[in-house]
């Protein structure tokens, strides 16, 4: 990866957020992956009817509820009290009485509704509940409408979920939807949805599935990290509450779900191939004298998104992590700076001659800090320096570089762009190494062809245009 590439890379982590330039970044191609799921849960909120809030709050005074406690309680009438704590079973917003001392939660009930509020409330479905005997009915100062003839079964006590509703007076509707999302393998890291009414290619013509073998670790315990709670499933693969695109609250892979795994491809001239990101591992100055502050970044399509969540750290090796190790590790054509010569902006002063100077001083009309290309163990490396002259040859020959990428300005003003060219050289500087004066310039670059039009256009306004000009009020 070339400097200019490098200059550019380090330049967008500013719009994504990064404090300034880093002193160093890192960057490698990743794969894209696309997976496909049959199911995944998200609870959406609902407002509690009324009805549902008073039976829930009778099983919670009461301690146990059946059809005939709310019909004597609640006067709904035999049938519409049956039809609620049906209904209210389904929900999960209450549960059966178990008559066992200990039941084992049943892998079918994990795809139930129950176990979607063990999922979406953090509930440890791993380890048996231990259920005491049937509790004797609480005593409450609620008194009975009536006495009912509705069915006294079944004897069902307040959920989880029937608990948190109650308390929020809002319930949480399970949603099942497909899904296919967009990932990264190494790290695991979420990217966004995949929007099928932008894909121009049919269902046929899709990448096949990848082998069992084939598919990445990360991809293959997606139903464990989907699990975690939002905090850490947020550093785990980038997916915190929500998904962008999807409404509701993100909660899992529904159990026994399958999903499908797919490398992205593009067409390019020799056909099809990988698609790729760009992962970018920046390094900013510490406040340890030897340490680095490492951000991590992803760039694709000429895109850069800030990925504070990512441990940028984890992924390198010991020997780049501190700035000592980091400079002895790397390999580049040139010279490379010294951490002695570590500035106080982040960036490396680098001495440079007249060959080497104008090459490392960046491409636009001002001086600007480069990135010197170098390679590390599995990484691009780009090196921020700010390049400074050796010697007085060193500085002359910046400076009419920067006058050659100014052609347009010295026709205009040959004098002018001269002095503005001096000026930035020696604020970037910080010193003058002896920069030639306008007319000293006009002079030496008479040799170089391309500058001729210029060097002419001076001459003809110093010859013809300046003397008369103090002659232009009198017409």
């Amino acid at each position: 990866m070339k400097a200019p590439e490098l200059k550019t890379i380090a330049a967008s982590l500013g719009d994504a957020g990064a404090p300034g330039l880093p002193t160093v970044v890192l960057t490698r191609e990743v794969p894209l992956f696309e997976v496909e799921f049959a199911a995944l849960e998200f609870a959406e909120e609902a407002k509690l009817p009324s009805s549902n809030w008073a039976a829930l709050a009778l099983a919670r005074a009461l301690g146990e509820l059946s059809p005939a406690d709310v019909d004597a309680y609640l006067g709904l009438g035999e049938a519409v009290s049956e039809g609620l704590v049906r209904r209210l079973l389904d929900e999960g917003l209450i549960e059966e009485r178990a008559d066992e001392h200990v039941q084992a939660a049943k892998p079918a009930e994990d795809s139930g509704i129950g176990g979607f509020f063990r999922r979406l409330f953090g509930g440890s479905t791993a380890h048996p509940v231990e259920a005491v005997a049937p509790p004797s009915r609480v005593q409450t100062a609620a008194r009975k409408l009536r006495e009912s003839r509705a069915s006294s079964t079944p004897v069902c006590r307040l959920s989880t979920g029937g608990a948190q509703a109650l308390e929020r007076g809002a319930v949480a509707q399970r949603r099942v939807r497909p899904a296919r999302l967009l990932f990264l393998a190494e790290p695991l890291l979420f990217l966004g949805v995949v929007d099928e009414k932008r894909q121009r290619h049919t269902q046929h013509r899709r990448p096949n599935a990848l082998e069992p073998e084939r598919v990445p670790g990360a991809f293959q315990v997606l139903d464990a990290t989907f699990a975690l709670p939002p905090s850490e499933r947020l550093g785990a693969c980038g997916i915190e509450a929500n998904i962008r695109g999807f409404s509701g609250q993100f909660v899992g892979i529904v159990p026994g779900a399958q999903w499908e795994v797919r490398q992205m491809e593009r067409r390019s001239n020799k056909g099809r191939e990988a698609q790729m990101a760009l992962l970018v591992l920046a390094a900013f100055p510490s406040s340890d004298a030897d340490g680095l502050t490492w951000r991590a970044y992803l760039r694709q399509q000429d895109q850069t998104q800030d990925c504070p969540h990512i441990d940028a750290a984890c992924f390198l090796h010991e020997d780049l992590r501190s700035l000592t190790s980091l400079l002895s590790v790397i390999e580049g054509d040139g010279a490379l700076p010294t951490q002695a010569g570590l500035r106080g902006d982040g960036a490396f002063d680098l001495r440079c001659d007249e060959t080497l100077l104008p090459s490392l001083l960046g491409e636009a009309d001002r001086p600007a800090d480069t990135f010197l290309p170098a390679l590390a163990p599995g990484w691009w490396v780009g090196v921020r320096a700010h390049a400074s002259p050796t010697d007085i040859h060193a500085g002359r020959a910046a400076f009419y570089d920067f006058l050659r990428r100014r052609d347009a300005n010295l026709r205009r003003d040959f004098d002018g762009t001269c002095a503005e060219v001096a000026t930035n050289l020696i604020s970037y500087w910080g010193e003058n190494p002896g920069l030639p004066s306008a007319d000293e310039a006009a002079i030496n670059l008479w040799v170089r062809a391309e500058l001729r039009a210029a060097l002419c256009m001076r001459r003809r306004h110093r010859d013809l245009v300046a003397p008369y000009e103090p002659m232009e009020p009198a017409r």
